[in-house]
Order: C-alpha cells, then structure tokens, then sequence
C-alpha cells in the first residue's frame, strides 16, 4: 500500500469506503470494498460499487429505502424518511380500502420493535452522538405508543420519557479522523487474517459510529451493548434491577408470543384485535424493515450476529402486514 495522507482530516471518501467494507456481504463484495478502502487510505479517488446502489452512512440516511427516481439510486436523509412516514400516516383517514387486521399481541410485538428502532435512531449506544435520526425515532415511536394504546395521545413531549437524553458531550474531530484512519489501516492489514480481522472490523464500526454521548439515564442503568442488548428495555431493567435483555432473547420472546397467538377471526374474552389503513401498515412495515437492516451485520450494526434473529422477526411481520395492503 503506498504512503498514506494526512490523517488529521475528516475524508468522506474514506469513511465511505469504511462503510463499503463494513456492509459487504460475500468474498467478492468485500475483496473489491477492501480495494477501495486501500485507494482512499492513499489519497487515491475511489469509484468502487454499483453507481445505481449509493453508499447509505447509517447516521444521515434511511437504510431501508433508496429514492430510484432517474438513472442513478439517492440516499434518502433520515430526516426526509421522517416527513415521508408522517405523510402516510396523514393519510390514514382518506383511504378507502378495507382495514389492514392484527391481533392485539402482534400489535404489542411489532409496538417493542419499533421502540427498539426509536433507541436504536437517537443519540446513544448503537446511533452515536449524531441527531440526524431522532425525526424518524420520534416517529417510530409514536406509532408504537398507538399499537400499545390505540386510545391513547402521543406528542413530541413524550420522548424524553422513553428515551434517554443526551447531554453535551466534548468531540475531538481530528481524533475521530485518527481513529477512523488507524481503523482503516488495520482491516487492510489483517484482510487475510480471519481471526485478526474480526477484531479489525469492530474497531473500524466503533470509528464509523463515533463516539457515543453522555446520556441522561435512571440510576443503575448501565451502558448497553448495542450488539448484544435490546435498548430500549436499558431503563425499565434499571427500574427493576435485572440484567439487560439480549437480543437474542427478544427474538425468542417474540417467537414465542407469535407462535402461540391466535387468529384474528378467533376473539377471546378480554382480547381484541386492531384495525387500521394500509398506509399506518405501509409505514409499520416501512419501519421494521429499517430496523431489521439496523440489527444485520454491516455499518449500522457491526460485524455481529445477534442481531439477526431478531432482524428476520421484523421482516416477517413486515410482509405479514403488506400482504394485507395493495402491495401485497
């Protein structure tokens, strides 16, 4: 590799190429990603990809959709994802198909996952100290709160209830340069390196991601693992003093409760079933698959696993939901 630039810069075209490695997904995605990274670490410029697939940095854009319109893909800013959920839901009331049905436990399942993509969008463990995605988590979280309470309101005040603020917290740009730069140079170093490469590829998301903010958080909350844990359940287990939940337990728990739920033409005392437009369903859906890309390996993510399982809950009951729309 020849002689690398000045390392006190932020380079956007390296931190693409970081992004390129971190979201490839086989030998051939990840052997022409690790090419370009080595090309921006020297300063050379990169075209690397497919041009029609754009780069999506997971703190400024939407994983889950790309605006196609022309010739070429465009990211859309998170901030925009936010004002296209909040149209669709304004179009709940002039919509004339027949009623989108789950049952009241789908309703609660899809609720908590959407709370998780709320903490998994604001400053904190896995989103970092940007606020480009809080429009989005507000929204996700709106939709939730209905899902668990459709009788109930929700406004904008209610997010400092749901998840912790972050507090001023000091950046030091020409250290998260450095940083992202030595973290670069490790994964081209120790490309061939299965085992070594694993612990590059996390320290290369950690320099991607930034540095995570101060929070304002209940006593006992302690940091959570944003590959291992489930955030937005980090204050309630501070509240009762148990151990963080895994993810990996959410998405057996969530199994679980859709396995034994009934169908929605099988009322039971107590139970009831919820009935909205297709375009609340459209935005669910919409919003489950940006989590389930948020819990999959990748920018957002990190090299990790855990989340998988519980990435493949949410791209079911996505479908699940717009099998019941026109797009289905």
């Amino acid at each position: 590799m020849d002689d690398v630039v000045n390392d006190d810069k932020y380079d956007p075209q390296l931190r693409r190429a970081a992004i390129r490695v971190l979201d490839a997904h086989d030998e051939s995605g990840r052997s022409a990603a690790l090419a370009d990274l080595d090309r921006a670490l020297s300063g050379i410029p990169v075209i690397g990809g497919d041009s029609a697939t754009p780069v999506l940095d997971p703190a400024r854009h939407s994983l889950g959709a790309v605006d196609y319109r022309g010739t070429l893909g465009r990211p859309i800013p998170l901030a925009q994802r936010a004002l296209d959920i909040r149209s669709m839901l304004e179009e709940e009331g002039h919509t004339t198909n027949d009623a989108v049905v789950i049952t009241s436990m789908r309703g609660l399942v899809i609720g908590n996952l959407l709370y998780e993509l709320g903490s998994r969008l604001a400053p904190g463990e896995a989103f970092g100290i940007g606020a480009d995605g809080t429009d989005l988590a507000i929204a996700a979280l709106d939709i939730a709160a209905w899902l668990n309470d459709p009788q109930s309101g929700y406004s904008h005040s209610d997010w400092a209830k749901r998840t912790p603020m972050p507090l001023p917290t000091d950046v030091d740009p020409v250290a998260e340069a450095r940083e992202l730069r030595a973290a670069a140079l490790d994964v081209v170093r120790t490309s061939t390196d299965p085992h070594a490469r694993d612990a590059a590829l996390e320290a290369l998301h950690r320099a991607v991601r930034g540095p995570i903010p101060k929070l304002r958080t209940r006593p006992g909350r302690i940091p959570g693992d944003a590959s291992r844990h489930l955030l937005w359940s980090l204050e309630s287990a501070a509240i009762l003093k148990r151990p963080p939940t895994l993810l990996l337990e959410e998405a057996e728990r969530a199994r679980r409760s859709l396995a034994a739920d009934r169908a929605v033409d099988e009322r039971q005392d107590g139970d009831f079933n919820l009935e909205f437009g297709e375009p609340r369903a459209m935005a669910c859906a919409a919003l489950l698959t940006e989590l389930s890309l948020r819990l999959r390996p990748g920018a957002a993510f990190g090299p990790g696993r855990d989340g998988i399982p519980l990435a493949a809950v949410a791209d079911e009951l996505a479908r699940n939901l717009l099998s019941q729309t026109v797009l289905g």
